[in-house]
């Protein structure tokens, strides 16, 4: 597996993990739903104005909020192993360094495909779906090869961008806690916080490096001072 491959499989290894650890909790959400009425005979009605009224409220009252909890945990872990499952099975990724070598084989057998549907009947629409895919996966090998644009790292008092060729994406690193304001524009922008980098990021592209000139940023600082310079100028 090249490095790419590798950390898809560390990633699906994560969430089946995730997975494991919720069903553990919802197996031991049930086992406490269980243990908060295993002393009350099944069926047993509250005994209204007995004096095991009271407890038998609280313990049916536990009961239930366990049993939601656990329904809750199940539904998340089998959420998380449908997203471990689908991990690398969603077509080739342009993360991927092999990628442009991986479209070219399945053009390959694309084009095998299309000879083979010519030479025998056929309808008109398995050449014309065929050659739409023939006709996008070389229309994403040409954006793969094309080099990409020059680009100067920036480095400001507030912020830095640099590229991380390696991981196909560039990465906006903040020096300075910044307004929400700025925090919105940059999400609206589309770039994404990652935690893991303690950075924000975007998939490397020609289009991704000219949006790199959108960023304006303002510190919570700068934004405090211009709110007061505002409000004694409308306050003389």
């Amino acid at each position: 597996m090249n490095a790419y491959e590798q950390k898809q499989e560390a990633r699906r290894e994560r969430l089946e993990a995730r997975a494991e650890r919720l069903v553990e909790k919802s197996s031991e959400a049930h086992r406490r739903a269980e243990s908060y009425v295993a002393g009350i005979p099944f069926g047993q009605p509250i005994l209204v104005g007995h004096h095991s009224e009271k407890r038998h409220r609280k313990a049916l009252d536990r009961c239930w909020k366990a049993t939601d909890k656990a329904v809750a945990l199940g539904k998340q872990a089998q959420e998380v192993s449908r997203r471990a499952e689908s991990v690398g099975n969603g077509g080739i990724s342009s993360d991927d360094p092999d990628a442009v070598t991986k479209l070219e084989q399945r053009l390959a057998e694309l084009e095998a495909k299309r000879i083979k549907i010519k030479a025998r009947d056929h309808e008109s629409w398995e050449l014309s779906n065929l050659a739409a895919n023939i006709r996008r996966i070389k229309q994403r090998i040409a954006e793969l090869k094309r080099p990409a644009p020059k680009f100067n790292p920036i480095d400001t008092p507030l912020y830095s961008v640099t590229l991380d060729v390696e991981e196909n994406r560039i990465v906006l690193k903040l020096k300075e806690r910044i307004s929400k304001e700025a925090f919105k524009g940059l999400r609206h922008q589309a770039w994404l916080w990652s935690p893991t980098r303690n950075a924000f990021v975007k998939k490397l592209s020609a289009h991704a490096l000219m949006t790199v000139s959108w960023i304006k940023i303002e510190n919570e600082k700068e934004k405090s001072n211009e709110s007061q310079e505002n409000e004694i100028a409308q306050n003389p």
